[in-house]
C-alpha cells in the first residue's frame, strides 16, 4: 500500500486496501472483537492529544 501510495497509483492503492480491509475484518471475526468494539475505541479517543512524548535528538547515525 504504501508502495502504491508513492508511486500515486490508484489501482495499487484499491488493491492493497482491500487485502487489508479482508484480513482485519478476518481477524475481527476470529477474536470476536465487532465493529461496535472498534467504534468505542475511537469514541473514547475522541478530543484527546496522540500520546507522543519529547524524544532525544538522534545524533549517531
Amino acid at each position: 500500500m504504501v508502495i502504491g501510495a508513492k508511486n500515486a497509483d490508484k489501482i495499487e492503492i484499491a488493491s492493497e486496501t482491500a487485502d487489508l480491509l479482508y484480513h482485519l475484518a478476518v481477524m475481527l471475526v476470529e477474536t470476536g472483537v465487532t465493529p461496535a468494539d472498534v467504534e468505542a475505541v475511537l469514541k473514547s479517543r475522541q478530543g484527546k492529544q496522540s500520546n507522543v512524548h519529547d524524544r532525544k535528538e538522534i545524533t549517531d547515525y
